[in-house]
């Protein structure tokens, strides 16, 4: 006699067919090890050793493989993030999304930045040709379209307390420039950095406070070198808030062309004759587009007729700014503080240059240890 079967078990049956079949796409459907998608690298699948099994770490390193290569996470995680976001006012892994962009929420602590303020005024005192320029966050120039949060960093005190604390003949008030231009693009609306107009207002304030006079708007012819571009923070969210991003070349009516870019890695070099690398455009991340990625210093030199040279102690978060400012030097040398090993900073002699410029995200004061160590390393070698 047939034994009808039991309508219960019938979602069950299903539900168990489907994980299996997925898990199996996942484990054996084919892989890479980056995703463009979400600009980072993938695990890859972990050797199974009765050690590993004893102590779980090839569970957990078969888990996590799993989770990285889940066959459609990346169509999902839009989904799961939209929720999660009206879930939590917005929000989204630090991110808040806006109805025309994404900004970060900064939650550090500004009672830690004490001792990068020391050391920059330690540099300031032993470089008579040095001077600061402290940029704030999008948070802080759109702070008038986003929640009320305590716990966010107030970068326009922090900037207050630091240049107090420091030569004020010797520091640029980039705050001022960027919250009095907040109705223009001057960040972009998937990423965290400044576009490429966003960053020429912060070289107009920066060239004068060097001596020099900045060249206007209608002395540069700009190019669109991309559209459509996400950057760090859609990587974040996987969530398209607007059309993406356009990056942007200014580049100067009346010379000052660049002539080589030395990169210098942790253990290798590379030579270029270009500010612009194309081959990032279709990768993870699109705005290394400005300089690259990855290396500690960069020797710029330029066709320019002047002699003057500039030592630029930053991160890549200014490297839009760059090709600016190689419109007035013969030569500029860029220092990636948190990317240049000892070595590199070691080497490097601010005395040897005409002017040395200072400039961070107000926010990465408070990376104290690192920033403080970093920077008094600076021309410590011989």
């Amino acid at each position: 006699m047939k034994r009808k079967l039991d309508m219960k078990l019938i979602p069950a049956l299903i539900g168990g067919g489907l994980v299996c079949t997925l898990g199996l796409l996942t484990l054996f459907s084919p892989k890479s090890d980056y995703s463009i998608t979400r600009g980072e690298s993938l695990p890859s699948l972990p050797q199974v050793t009765l050690s590993g099994i004893l102590s779980q770490s090839t569970q957990n390193s078969l888990e996590s493989y799993v989770e990285e290569h889940f066959v459609f996470r990346d169509l999902l995680a839009p989904i799961s993030n939209r929720m999660a976001a009206y879930l939590d006012l917005g929000q989204v892994d630090q991110v808040y999304l806006l109805e025309d962009r994404q900004v970060e929420r900064l939650t550090s602590s500004a009672a830690g930045a004490k001792p990068s303020i020391d050391a920059i005024s330690d540099f300031l005192s032993r470089q008579d040709n040095s001077v600061i320029g402290l940029i704030p966050s999008a948070w802080t120039v759109y702070e008038d379209q986003l929640p009320s949060d305590p716990e966010l960093l107030d970068e326009g005190q922090l900037m207050v307390d630091a240049y107090e604390a420091l030569d004020k003949t010797r520091t640029i008030d980039l705050y001022s420039v960027l919250t009095s231009a907040q109705n223009n693009d001057i960040y972009y609306t998937t990423d965290n950095r400044l576009t490429s107009y966003g960053s020429y207002l912060c070289y107009q304030s920066l060239i004068r406070s060097l001596g020099q006079s900045s060249l206007g708007l209608e002395s540069f012819d700009i190019r669109h070198a991309a559209n459509g571009i996400y950057g760090n923070l859609y990587r974040r969210t996987m969530i398209k808030t607007g059309p993406g991003d356009t990056l942007d070349e200014y580049h100067s009516k009346t010379g000052g062309r660049v002539q080589s870019v030395n990169l210098q890695y942790d253990d290798s070099t590379t030579q270029s004759d270009s500010l612009y690398f194309s081959e990032y455009l279709n990768t993870g991340d699109p705005m290394s587009y400005y300089l690259g990625s990855g290396w500690g210093v960069a020797d710029i030199r330029t066709d320019s007729s002047s002699e003057r040279s500039l030592l630029l102690i930053t991160d890549d978060f200014t490297n839009p700014i760059v090709p600016f400012l190689t419109l007035h030097y013969r030569q500029v040398t860029v220092v990636h503080l948190s990317d240049a090993t000892q070595e590199q900073l070691a080497s490097l002699h601010p005395e040897k240059y005409t002017s040395t410029l200072l400039l961070f995200p107000i926010e990465q004061l408070t990376q104290s240890s690192e920033f403080s160590t970093q920077l008094r390393l600076i021309g410590t070698g011989p």
